[in-house]
């Protein structure tokens, strides 16, 4: 928590959610935590209102809305994906961690998670650690890239991608 304090929030490569809890307040219990109200919660119905409204605006942004009221059991394992996004955005960090947004995510729920990747804050820094080349090319403003806890290269996408070394690590081609 105190990290989260600090402006820190993370998501997990392995789902970590309430598998039962609805959604919404999964995401209202994120912003209560980060009010400091999750321990005096025993207020009037009508105190949550702008709590609420928060979860669902963050919901609407990514796309998730019209599952307020659903549980996490109930839903494809990229929209799971994006609750913990939601979850992490609840807690308004300066720096977003992304452990492998796409990792167990079908090919057909890929757009989707990317879409609403697009859809965060242009300030907030994000660093994500991920291993589909496609996303973090389409996606990453700066990257570093390691091999055997070594920086092996860093700048922009381009050069990243030309890049004989992690052509050879990452991408599968022989230098």
């Amino acid at each position: 928590d105190q990290r989260v304090r600090l402006g820190l929030a993370r998501t997990f490569q392995i789902t970590q959610l309430a598998p039962r809890l609805p959604i919404g307040l999964q995401v209202e219990l994120a912003i209560h935590q980060r009010l400091g109200s999750v321990h005096h919660m025993w207020a009037a119905v009508s105190s949550y209102s702008p709590v609420r409204e928060e979860a669902l605006h963050i919901l609407h942004t990514l796309g998730l809305a019209d599952l307020a009221q659903q549980a996490p059991v109930s839903l494809a394992y990229g929209q799971q994906r994006l609750v913990e996004m939601a979850i992490a955005m609840a807690l308004q960090p300066q720096v977003l961690l992304l452990d492998e947004p796409m990792a167990g995510v079908p090919t057909a729920e890929r757009q989707v998670v990317l879409q609403a990747l697009d859809t965060l804050p242009k300030d907030l820094a994000i660093l994500m650690i991920e291993h589909d080349m496609d996303l973090v090319f389409s996606f990453a403003h700066r990257m570093v890239v390691l091999a055997e806890g070594e920086v092996l290269a860093q700048g922009a996408p381009a050069f990243i991608r030309q890049h004989a070394a992690v052509r050879t690590a990452y991408l599968g081609e022989v230098g």
